[in-house]
């Protein structure tokens, strides 16, 4: 029954393909490769044509080039004055403008302050060559996620774009900023792009440069700092408006707080130890302007100058001035330019200035009851004052007018006031003077007339004014040593005087009276010093001088007296003429 059941049943049907079907299946999957893998190609040859253009385009159209010393950082220029004690020169201020910088070389610079720079701004820098990859990708994920604002750039790029100035927000920008530090880096070390990071970057407080910040933060240099102010200094560079503790207090808990994962920083990298890292986190930060705060050594005469300048402004002011006209006149600047470059340039200016006298100087004009004259119309005073060494000519201190500020009309009609009596000098300073009549005695003793031997003492006279040194010279002859000369050339010019008066016929009265009026008046400035105090200063100017006023005298008197007939000498009661 079994047997015949199965030999009933329709043996089942097996599902075996076709032998062409599976060839069509085969062919399908390898056209599906082949499309996914032209495509593929396609793609990469487009990519790989995209970037030979955009190199082409980078290295044809782009300047990469950034040439660190091409670049002339603005850094602040220093006055000296020449101590007298020790001849020692000394800083006495510094001249900047928005920028205050002084350059520091990398090799004074501390490890532990480029460790906490590299540490917070570019962990890798040590490795990378210019770009750090990893944190560009992440800084790119995270601005397309919205997941993080910190940027990929490191202190390479930070310093193409502060040398260069390029601040565009544009991809073009990023781009040409990326291939400048890759080239940047194959032309200069990492000491270099280093030096010239801490002395490019600005650290909020109106200091560009690690140098200046140390000073106007804790008034150190930056030799001095610890590993605490320095994780306070390089933390600001970040977002120098935030994190600047010179604004406020909340800005200085924003400090702290940002010196703090600095710290956290190096710790974790390793480059300070636990003993470190708890010291630097609980050592009080000291800023320049709290109570307690004492300069360092090497600086304390900076910080002094840097908090009392009054004393020093205005010759510094009148210098710079100078400076400033000189470079124009000389060179060619215009006075924009000049000044710039005197803000700028990093110049060493060694001045005449005598930080004592000068101090004493603007304490006398700054005060107007020290000069509180009226004249005799009621007017107040007005006065400057100029000290020279008279041993060097140099002017040691100088002031303004006293009450006010010094403009550049009044000093205009001050140098045309003295330009001006410097031209009548020759004639007036003969009154106080007895030149010439030294003239004639020397004169009457050699018995010399010659006017060769007159132009050559007049260009001796000329050479001690144009170099104050052998006029000093010739000044610290003693007066007893000239005494004796002195002497005979007074007697040479009485005897003169008396020659001259033998010509004249003094037994007629009124001759005679010319010479007693004349002698008497030119002897009451030698008898009686103080007789003309009370007269105007011109009239002084001219009275003070007894061979002066004498000759002026006699002048005077000859006009009128000059061979007068005497009151008793008999005249004829007709003339000759009238007698015929």
């Amino acid at each position: 029954m079994e047997e015949n059941r199965a030999e009933n049943q329709t043996p089942r049907r097996q599902h075996t393909q076709h032998p062409t079907h599976q060839a069509h299946k085969k062919k399908k999957s390898g056209t599906a490769k082949t499309v996914i893998g032209t495509i593929l190609a396609i793609g990469l040859t487009t990519c790989l044509m995209f970037f030979a253009i955009f190199m082409v385009y980078v290295h044809t159209s782009l300047d990469l080039n950034v040439d660190i010393s091409a670049y002339t950082l603005k850094q602040s220029s220093t006055v000296y004055y020449q101590d007298k004690t020790s001849g020692e020169w000394v800083e006495l201020t510094k001249l900047h403008g928005e920028e205050n910088r002084t350059l520091v070389s990398i090799d004074d610079i501390p490890k532990h302050v480029q460790e906490a720079l590299i540490s917070i701004e570019d962990e890798r820098f040590e490795s990378h060559h210019g770009v750090d990859w990893k944190s560009t990708a992440r800084a790119i994920l995270g601005k397309l996620t919205g997941t993080s604002t910190r940027g990929g750039s490191t202190i390479t790029q930070q310093v193409v774009k502060n040398m260069t100035g390029d601040n565009e927000v544009t991809i073009k920008r990023k781009v040409t900023e990326i291939f400048r530090a890759l080239r940047l880096e194959k032309n200069y070390s990492k000491d270099e792009i280093l030096e010239t990071y801490f002395n490019k970057v600005y650290f909020g407080n109106g200091c560009y440069g690690i140098e200046a910040a140390a000073e106007g933060y804790f008034g150190k240099t930056v030799g001095e700092l610890s590993i605490a102010e320095a994780a306070s200094i390089v933390g600001i560079t970040q977002f120098p408006y935030k994190y600047d503790p010179s604004r406020g207090d909340w800005y200085r808990e924003q400090n702290k707080e940002r010196q703090l994962t600095v710290l956290y920083k190096m710790h974790e990298l390793g480059k300070i130890s636990d003993e470190e890292y708890e010291q630097a986190q609980a050592e009080p930060l000291v800023f320049t302007w709290d109570a307690d705060f004492v300069p360092s050594a090497n600086v304390a005469s900076r910080a002094d100058s840097a908090s009392n300048t009054t004393y020093d402004s205005y010759f510094v002011e009148r210098m710079f001035n100078d400076i400033v006209a000189d470079m124009h006149e000389q060179l060619g600047y215009n006075e924009k330019t000049a000044k710039d470059m005197l803000y700028t340039g990093g110049y060493s200016i060694y001045c005449t200035v005598d930080p004592e006298v000068q101090s004493i100087v603007e304490s006398v004009y700054a005060d107007r009851n020290n000069l509180n004259y009226t004249s005799s119309k009621g007017q107040l005073l007005q006065s400057g004052a100029t000290i020279i060494d008279n041993t060097t000519g140099d002017i040691v201190a100088i002031s303004e007018i006293v009450d006010k500020p010094m403009t550049e009309d009044m000093l205009t009609k001050a140098l045309r006031a003295d330009g001006f009596s410097t031209a009548l000098g020759g004639i007036f300073n003969t009154f106080p003077y007895t030149a010439f009549a030294q003239n004639i005695g020397l004169i009457g003793m050699t018995g010399v007339r010659s006017r060769y031997i007159v132009a050559t003492c007049g260009v001796m006279l000329m050479i001690l004014g144009l170099f104050p040194k052998m006029a000093a010279v010739v000044a610290s002859v003693p007066t007893m040593v000239l005494g004796g000369a002195g002497l005979a050339m007074f007697g040479m010019v009485a005897a003169s005087g008396f020659q001259a008066l033998s010509k004249a016929n003094l037994h007629k009265k009124g001759n005679i009276m010319v010479v007693a009026i004349s002698v008497a008046i030119a002897l009451i400035p030698i008898g009686v010093p103080s007789f003309y105090s009370k007269f105007p200063t011109w009239v002084q100017i001219i009275c003070n001088s007894g061979i002066t006023i004498g000759s002026i005298t006699a002048i005077i008197l000859n006009l009128f007296l000059r061979d007068a007939p005497d009151p008793d000498e008999e005249k004829p009661l007709f003339s000759k003429s009238a007698q015929k």
